[in-house]
């Protein structure tokens, strides 16, 4: 489920609490922030790769700037609307970023990445991911809803 989180300044890392518990210093407010399994799904959402696997470190080299984060939401995906409640972002359907090269160059990024490991491919998954079920199938290493 997604949190709300907080930054702490003095210890430079994000929390779900108000107050670092570090430190004890205030944090400030970062909005909220998707949690582990709904990260997942929208990586696999979004590429067609399993989160989590060997072809990781190659998939986040080629994919690395090809993002821009959504301005309306600060990249998170999710704003606030009140009574500690979130919403997707209507901008960008909660993926917190747009892609910034053309869907065939996304394309030929993931052949060049399933060439090299075949088994990272994934069905695209969910396409709401503030709300269960989502759940990591851990033998097969992917997202379904």
């Amino acid at each position: 489920m997604p949190n709300q989180m907080w930054k702490c300044e003095r210890c430079r890392h994000a929390t779900n609490r108000a107050v670092c518990t570090t430190c004890g210093s205030p944090g400030v407010y970062d909005g909220w922030h998707y949690g582990m399994h709904e990260a997942m799904a929208r990586y696999q959402y979004e590429t067609g790769l399993k989160p989590i696997g060997p072809h990781r470190p190659t998939a986040d080299r080629e994919f690395a700037d090809c993002h821009v984060p959504c301005a309306n939401c600060r990249g998170h995906g999710l704003l606030d609307s009140g009574d500690d409640q979130y919403a997707l972002c209507a901008q960008c359907e909660g993926m917190g970023s747009f892609w910034k090269i053309a869907p065939d160059e996304v394309e030929a990024i993931r052949r060049r990445i399933l060439a090299q490991y075949p088994e990272a491919a994934a069905p695209r998954g969910p396409t709401r991911f503030d709300r269960p079920p989502i759940v990591l199938d851990l033998s097969r290493g992917e997202i379904i809803d």
